[in-house]
C-alpha cells in the first residue's frame, strides 16, 4: 500500500524516484581505503629508502630523485592519498545529502499519495507539496553534479605524472662529483639530500595530521557555536542580565543549567574529543616536526660546511615554521574550546553517593 501511495505521489509531485545510494557509499568506502592504501605505500617507501641512506653513487643520487625528488614515487603516494582522502571525505558529505534529499523526496511522496485520497489534501498538492519536492530535486541534481565534477577530477589528478628527468647543470654535476668520490662514507651532496628527503616525509606526515585535527576541531567548535547561540536566545526570552549571564557562562558549558541534559552530555564528549585532539597535536603531530627540524637543521649544517646550493633545504625550513604556527594556533584553539565546554576546572565523573 505504501509503495503504490508513493509512486502515485510521485506522478502528483512531478519528480521522479530518487536513485538508490548503495552504490554511492561504496564508492566513497572504496576512495577511503585508497587513500589508506596509498599512506601505506608511502610510509613503508619511507622506511625502505632510509635503509639505504649510507650509500653514494651516481646510481644512489638517480635512485632519491626518482624515489624522493619533486615528481617522484614517495611524493605521488603522499599526494594521491590526501587526495583520495579528501575525495572521500566530499563523497560522504555528498551521499549524505543525496540520502538526505532522497529520503524528503520518498517522504513528500507518500504525503502527496496520502493527501490525494481527500478533496481537501487534493487542493494542497499544487500550492504546498510540489514547491518543496521540486526544490528538494534541485539540490539532489546539484549534489550528483557535485559528485561527478569530484570523479573527474580525482581521476585526473589520481593518474599521477613521469619521475622528473635527470637534472643537469649543478645537479648532474654533484652528481659526478659523488660518483668519482665513493668512499666509505656518504658524498656531501647525497647526505644534504637524504636529509631534505626524510624532512619533506616528516613535514608531509605533520601536514596530514594537522589536517585531521583541523577537521576534528572544526566540528567540536560548531557544537560549541550552537550552544553558544542557544543559551543567547534563551537569555534573552528570560531577560537575563549581564552579570548572570557572566556568572553562569564562567563554569562552563557543560554545566550550563539551561541547557537540557542531552545538549551537556554531547559538549561532555566534545571536551573528550578535544583532549584527544590536544595529546595528537602534542605528540604525533610534533613529533613529526621535530624530526623535519632536526633533518633541516642537519642538511643546512652539510650544506654550508661544503659550500653547496641550499635552496631546497630553506624552502623546507619555512615550510616547516608555517607548520609549526599552525599546530601552535590550533593547541590554542583547542585550550579555548575546552575551557569553554568546560570552565576553569575539568569536569568530574559523577558517582552515586550511597
Amino acid at each position: 500500500m505504501a509503495t503504490g501511495l508513493e509512486e502515485a505521489g510521485f506522478g502528483l509531485l512531478g519528480v521522479p524516484r530518487p536513485p538508490d545510494t548503495t552504490e554511492l557509499e561504496r564508492q566513497a568506502g572504496v576512495l577511503e581505503s585508497l587513500g589508506r592504501a596509498q599512506a601505506s605505500v608511502a610510509g613503508d617507501g619511507a622506511r625502505a629508502y632510509g635503509l639505504g641512506g649510507a650509500n653514494s653513487g651516481a646510481a644512489t643520487d638517480a635512485l632519491a630523485e626518482h624515489v624522493a625528488g619533486q615528481a617522484g614515487v614517495l611524493r605521488r603516494s603522499t599526494a594521491q592519498a590526501q587526495l583520495a582522502s579528501l575525495g572521500a571525505g566530499a563523497a560522504q558529505v555528498a551521499w549524505n545529502a543525496v540520502k538526505w534529499a532522497g529520503g524528503m523526496l520518498v517522504g513528500l511522496a507518500g504525503m502527496a499519495g496520502l493527501a490525494a485520497l481527500t478533496p481537501q489534501g487534493r487542493a494542497l498538492i499544487r500550492p504546498l507539496l510540489r514547491p518543496v519536492a521540486q526544490r528538494m530535486q534541485q539540490w539532489l541534481l546539484t549534489a550528483t553534479r557535485f559528485i561527478g565534477r569530484i570523479y573527474t577530477k580525482l581521476a585526473q589528478r589520481l593518474r599521477g605524472t613521469l619521475a622528473k628527468p635527470p637534472a643537469t647543470g649543478q645537479q648532474a654535476a654533484a652528481r659526478t662529483a659523488s660518483a668519482g668520490q665513493r668512499g666509505t662514507g656518504q658524498h656531501p651532496v647525497t647526505a644534504a639530500q637524504s636529509q631534505a628527503t626524510r624532512a619533506r616525509i616528516s613535514a608531509n606526515q605533520a601536514t596530514m595530521s594537522l589536517d585531521r585535527a583541523v577537521e576534528r576541531l572544526s566540528q567540536v567548535e560548531k557544537h560549541v557555536r550552537n550552544a553558544r547561540d542557544t543559551l543567547r536566545a534563551v537569555y534573552a526570552r528570560n531577560g537575563t542580565d549581564a552579570a548572570t549571564r557572566a556568572r553562569l557562562d564562567a563554569q562552563g558549558l557543560a554545566n550550563h543549567p539551561y541547557l537540557d541534559d542531552m545538549s551537556r552530555w554531547t559538549l561532555q564528549r566534545q571536551g573528550e574529543r578535544l583532549q584527544q585532539i590536544e595529546t595528537q597535536l602534542s605528540r604525533h603531530t610534533a613529533g613529526h616536526l621535530d624530526d623535519a627540524r632536526r633533518r633541516v637543521d642537519e642538511g643546512l649544517r652539510i650544506a654550508r660546511t661544503n659550500g653547496l646550493d641550499a635552496s631546497d633545504l630553506n624552502g623546507m625550513r619555512q615550510q616547516v615554521s608555517a607548520l609549526t604556527f599552525q599546530r601552535a594556533e590550533l593547541a590554542d584553539r583547542a585550550f579555548t574550546a575546552r575551557m569553554d565546554i568546560n570552565g576553569p576546572f575539568e569536569i568530574q565523573d559523577m558517582y552515586r553517593i550511597v
